[in-house]
């Protein structure tokens, strides 16, 4: 209740203050030309925030001048510490917690354009707008309350966006709007030479002396409707480990997925080849773990693009969302996916508790891609 109030009252505060500004900020009077600090904005989860660093290249390349920094979700800060084509972070604690705080510390950047890549939290647009940003651009949509405050409040996402093109190529669309461009899609993260020694030095003990192969596999998902079921994936882990002892399964995921993942292990008949890593690293480090993995197997999760965007070959699983909307968009020989249809309209609209479309996915297809990528790497 206390949120909605608030939200009440920025809402007309906003609408208050846009009515007094004299500033010409509509997009007909940008000038790429004039550009000096420019805000990239990116409070979204995981995945998207990962599969927008094509975006963030972008805009290093349009403006290789400029002074860019990055408006980024606490919990993925480590991911952008290295990143060569940014000059700092800001930090976004979460929907409106410290709102008051985190506007001071905007308008110390003073940007003359802020591009909103990814941020649904209905405190994303004011935050930027407070902050004293010039151009604010942003593909808005039906439900974008706060569209008023946008330099191009106009565009709507169905006139602009493609509904059938990857998630990628619609997010660098955003340049388009402000005379910019880019080719490029690949995505990409920049792991320092620290962290990778610090995660070498564990993944040097789970390989052993025999020098173990590591395969990474992702149990769980955000949502219960994308995890393929357990029974079936300890299936898999079974027929894996019993095709030799040189062989280490890595099994991924949160903190809370540690005691999930921990029973999961004692089911297993050869449990010396399974290791429990989930919670044990920051996302960056996570990041490391994935680069010296030998393949990662997974559903539609944040970590499968990390591990697309490190360069690791994958075998991802889909059902009730579409690969070629928001799976591996390139190097599509080293990133194999197995895709079912939809069985219900739940799936769709996100509502489903269970994963019956994923069910459709058999273990002996799955083992089959498996197989194919070891023959690849042999």
């Amino acid at each position: 209740m206390k949120i909605r109030i608030f939200d009440n009252l920025l809402y007309g505060a906003a609408h208050f203050s846009k009515w007094r500004d004299k500033r010409e900020t509509s997009l007909e009077n940008f000038d790429k030309s004039r550009v000096r600090r420019i805000l990239l904005i990116l409070t979204t989860g995981l995945g998207d925030t990962i599969l927008s660093t094509p975006a963030i290249r972008a805009a290093r390349e349009n403006f290789p001048d400029s002074t860019i920094k990055l408006f980024v979700r606490k919990q993925w800060h480590t991911l952008f510490q290295s990143d060569p084509y940014l000059d700092g972070l800001i930090l976004y604690k979460g929907k409106y917690r410290e709102f008051f705080k985190t506007i001071k510390r905007l308008k110390k950047e003073q940007p003359d354009l802020a591009l909103i890549l990814h941020g649904n939290d209905p405190d994303i647009i004011p935050l930027v707008y407070f902050s004293g940003a010039f151009f604010i651009i942003r593909i808005p949509n039906d439900t974008t309350r706060f569209r008023f405050l946008l330099s191009n409040q106009d565009i709507g996402t169905m006139s602009y966006l493609d509904p059938k093109t990857h998630y990628i190529e619609n997010r660098l669309k955003i340049f388009n709007l402000i005379d910019c461009s880019t080719t490029d899609t690949r995505m990409y993260l920049s792991i320092d030479r620290k962290t990778q020694a610090k995660v070498d030095k564990r993944i040097e003990a789970w390989k052993g002396k025999n020098g173990r192969s590591l395969i990474g596999i992702h149990i769980f998902a955000a949502d219960d409707y994308k995890v393929w079921p357990i029974d079936k994936q300890i299936e898999l882990m079974e027929r894996i480990t019993s095709l030799s002892d040189n062989v280490a399964l890595i099994l991924s995921g949160s903190q809370r997925d540690r005691k999930r993942i921990a029973k999961i292990i004692e089911r297993l008949r050869d449990k010396d080849q399974v290791i429990n890593a989930a919670g044990l690293f920051s996302p960056i480090e996570m990041a490391a773990l994935l680069k010296r993995l030998l393949l990662f197997i997974a559903p539609d999760t944040g970590l499968l693009h990390m591990a697309v965007a490190v360069n690791v070959p994958t075998i991802s699983l889909f059902a009730p969302t579409d690969h070629q909307l928001i799976g591996p968009f390139y190097d599509k020989d080293r990133h194999l996916v197995i895709q079912k249809a939809p069985t219900c309209e739940d799936c769709i609209t996100k509502r489903c508790k269970n994963n019956i479309c994923m069910d459709q996915i058999g273990v002996d297809e799955v083992f089959e891609k498996f197989m194919t990528v070891m023959n690849m790497t042999s």
